[in-house]
């Protein structure tokens, strides 16, 4: 079905956005009429503009900061050397509260009804879930975020920020709140093709809040080892007990709904890191060919090499994933959430629990999915890297496995990445600076707050440095 991007409903934003009182009050005015919106609508709008931007931004750049990609011309080359500014796509801070989030909370609103009689909670609980993730997002990049006063428009003109630890509280509030309403048997409405996700299916989206508690449960390795663990595995059996496969978001290919990859591909502001290409070419990884491309867009050839990280523009053609991959190409979906990401998941939380022998069964079930899930074909890879036992599995294998099939989704694979102090995979290294060297002596941990809210917002945090830790991160 062709999609058109139908409404931008603003209900309820962050004021900080906007740099004077009139833009402030044109902001303020909703693009379509919440009372015309309906449900469907509501929807639709709220995940077109959250996980296609979520796609269009950090998703792509933060594959910079695990380098699986290094910079190669402009911003690419700055965002390599950890020179960030609080002006750097901003936008998505912006398009996530009041496009997306916002968007969400009116179908949560509409959803709840006047009374019981009235109640949609399956778009409630669709609703919910999605907001969870998103948020998730934004408190893994920035840390400390809005959200207890977000929503509420004009009574919370410069809203506080909540620590990221109450966001992580929410986040799974949500997902709790979702599964309890998806599951309610008394809903007028309930979503079908409206929803771009799973097509209205309840069951894929109660598996996939499920899996979501996994993934945040499972980040809060360092704060509570054991805790987190047990917690990740518990929401992970419910996840299996219910089907949970993959949760996707498809892009038509048309000219104003495509890949965010292939837009990527198009311009090549980063390209692959020699640090990620050589895992793959030394391993013989079966990948390879489904993540990059040997061809530029003009036609030239690239070949399988690599840039190192922080180099700066030079004349030399490195490769970035092209058309004929599986990420390049412009009607390619993006990855929210795997089986693949959840096995991985399941193996990490048994080695924190001692549990050796699930660890590596769960280990070398999820390379095998994840080379089923970009149709890679096996060349020998699965004898090679995932016939692992109780005797020989680690914590090394483990992450680094999981680091190059989380090509892509740059985001949670830098929450990787930093819960582990960047020692997975080993040949990771700090960035050359412009004249020579490191380009700083330790790794990038955070981006920075959006210049909107650094300009406007009185509540934003102060003394943010990219390389001051997130909660999870201490």
């Amino acid at each position: 079905m062709k999609r058109v991007l139908r409404y931008i409903i603003i209900v309820g934003f962050i004021s900080s956005f906007v740099s004077c009182d009139e833009k402030f009050e044109e902001m303020n005015t909703p693009k379509a009429n919440p009372a015309d919106a309906s449900l469907a609508t509501l929807l639709t709008g709220g995940q077109e503009y959250s996980f296609g931007q979520i796609g269009y931004f950090w998703e792509r750049y933060a594959n910079i900061f695990t380098q699986h990609l290094a910079g190669n011309h402009a911003d690419g080359v700055s965002w390599d050397r950890y020179q960030l500014q609080p002006a750097d796509n901003s936008n998505l801070f912006f398009y996530l509260y009041t496009d997306g989030l916002s968007n969400l909370e009116k179908v949560i609103e509409l959803g709840k009804g006047e009374n019981a009689e009235e109640a949609s909670p399956h778009y409630v609980g669709v609703a919910q879930i999605q907001q969870a993730l998103i948020l998730g997002h934004l408190t893994d990049l920035y840390g400390d975020i809005p959200w207890t006063e977000a929503m509420k428009g004009l009574e919370y003109p410069f809203p506080n920020y909540d620590s990221q630890e109450k966001i992580y509280n929410t986040i799974q509030s949500l997902l709790d709140e979702g599964i309890s309403n998806i599951k309610n048997d008394n809903s007028v409405f309930s979503p079908g093709s409206d929803d771009l996700i799973f097509n209205g299916d309840l069951g894929k989206w109660m598996a996939a809040a499920y899996a979501i508690k996994a993934r945040y449960a499972n980040h809060l390795s360092k704060i509570d080892p054991v805790g987190s663990a047990q917690a990740a595995l518990d929401a992970i059996d419910k996840a299996e007990a219910v089907g949970f496969s993959d949760m996707l978001y498809a892009f038509e290919g048309s000219a104003n709904h495509f890949s965010p990859w292939w837009s990527h591909y198009q311009n090549s502001l980063a390209v692959a890191s020699d640090n990620f290409m050589d895992l793959l070419v030394d391993n013989n990884d079966p990948r390879l060919e489904r993540y990059f491309s040997e061809e530029k867009v003009d036609g030239t050839f690239a070949g399988y090499v690599g840039k190192q990280n922080g180099k700066g523009t030079d004349d030399s053609v490195y490769p970035s994933p092209g058309e004929d991959t599986f990420f390049g190409a412009k009607d390619a979906s993006i990855f929210l959430m795997t089986r693949f990401e959840l096995l991985f998941i399941k193996a990490e939380a048994h080695l924190r629990l001692n549990q050796k022998g699930e660890a590596a069964n769960a280990h070398n079930e999820a390379i095998a999915v994840s080379l089923q899930s970009v149709g890679a074909t096996d060349n020998g890879y699965l004898v090679s890297f995932a016939t692992e036992d109780a005797t020989t599995i680690d914590l090394e294998k483990v992450m680094t496995e999981k680091y190059k099939a989380m090509f892509t989704q740059g985001v949670e694979s830098w929450v990787d990445v930093r819960r582990h102090d960047y020692q997975y995979p080993t040949n990771l290294e700090i960035p050359e600076g412009e004249l020579g060297g490191p380009t700083s002596d330790e790794y990038i941990r955070r981006v920075l707050y959006s210049s909107y809210e650094v300009i406007n917002n009185p509540n934003v945090p102060k003394d943010i440095t990219v390389y001051k830790r997130v909660w999870w991160d201490n």
